[in-house]
Formats: structure tokens, sequence, C-alpha cells
């Protein structure tokens, strides 16, 4: 069996700060672990991160508490990242994946080996989780604008689920708690979570909706 050597280059000498991962010769791939806040000196003097790349926004979702991520793929992150500064706040660490042969279809699977070695399973099967059988169930209709809803509220783990086939509004309230707007925004942008019906979201699977006061009106907002 080969063995395999991974690098780690620490650039500001601290195990928590900005920092490469590197295959070595034997594999193209790097990896660019980057800080938010270390991104644009990191980038400044790394030109790796200006081109083609695949990269993993990294953080702790407003609503759960949870850690999530976000996938994409850009020509140049360190531009692509100011768009994501504004409108992703959440995120605090990016993990940037460049070819260092710029042979981008030929190791996606160095990049599954470098997410698991920094220790992050966003690329790994789920658990399945059975929720318990006790919960209490509530309904919301509003049969003028077709919003029709069902949650379920499992106390056992002091949880709200939005159930698979509610219709909710698709457009922002003004009155509506900025929370709940981040969590609209990431139905909007999950097709496989919902389907848009112009001014409405069908929920095509079940959603966690539990906020951080962990109340029944948050939920229902």
């Amino acid at each position: 069996m080969a063995i395999l050597t991974v690098y780690t280059e620490l650039l500001d000498n601290t195990l928590s700060g900005a920092r490469i991962i590197d295959m070595g010769t034997q594999r193209s791939c790097a990896c660019f672990v980057l800080p938010k806040d270390k991104v644009a000196e990191v980038g400044a003097k790394h030109k790796w991160v200006k081109q083609h790349s695949f990269y993993i926004l990294l953080g702790t979702h407003p609503n759960t508490g949870k850690r999530t991520g976000y996938v994409g793929e850009t020509n140049d992150f360190t531009h692509r990242v100011i768009d994501h500064k504004q409108k992703k706040e959440y995120w605090d660490t990016a993990l940037v994946f460049i070819s260092k042969s710029n042979e981008m279809n030929a190791f996606f699977e160095d990049i599954l080996f470098l997410i698991r070695f920094y220790g992050c399973e966003i690329f790994d099967k789920p658990k399945e989780i059975i929720k318990p059988v006790n919960y209490h169930e509530f309904h919301l209709d509003m049969n003028q604008i077709g919003v029709h809803a069902t949650l379920h509220y499992y106390p056992d783990t002091d949880e709200y689920c939005l159930k698979a086939g509610s219709k909710i509004l698709s457009r922002d309230q003004s009155s509506m708690p900025k929370e709940i707007g981040v969590m609209r925004e990431d139905f909007r942008n999950n097709k496989k979570a919902c389907q848009n019906d112009g001014d409405l979201l069908t929920l095509l699977q079940d959603v966690n909706v539990t906020t951080k006061k962990h109340s029944p009106s948050g939920a229902a907002s």
C-alpha cells in the first residue's frame, strides 16, 4: 500500500488561523482553510486562490445553531467571496480547493479526502434520524392566498418541524423577523427542499424550523 503524506502549512503560525493542506507532489489537489477575515490577506499573497476553484463556506446557522455549509465553484474566489460576505453572514470559514495542475475534473476524490481530513462531514451519508412518535400537530390555513402549512412540535427534543407538502409565502414581509427571512431565503435557494410556485413555496421535504427562542410563535412565523 502506497503511503500518502499530507502537508499542512500554517500561514500565521496558529492552528486556528489560515493554512494550506497539501497532498504533495503525487496529487494535484490543495485546500486553503481561510477564516473569513483572512481571505483578502491570503488572496493577495497566493495566486492559487484567484484561479478556478471549488469551495465550501462553513458556519453556524442563525436559526438552528447547527453547523451548516454552502458549496460553490468559481473562477476567482477572492472576487466571489465579496458577494458572499454581504449575503451570507453566517459563515466563518472557507475551504477553497484548487488544482495545482488546473485539472479540475480529476481531483474530486481528493477533495472528499481533504474535507474529511479537515474534519468536515458535509458529503458523508447522513445518519438516519428517527423522530419520536410523541408530537403535537398544528395547522395554518389561509385559503384566500393559498397558504396551507402543517407544523409538528416534538416535546421530547423541543423541536419544531414544518412538514413536506406545506405551502408558504415565497416573498418576504416587512414585519418579518430577520432570522425568518434568512430561513425563507434558504428555502428558496434549495431546489431539493422546495418548489417555487410563484407567490408560494411548496416544501418537498420536512424542514426543521426550531428557532433560537424555541417558542411556538417563532416557529409559526
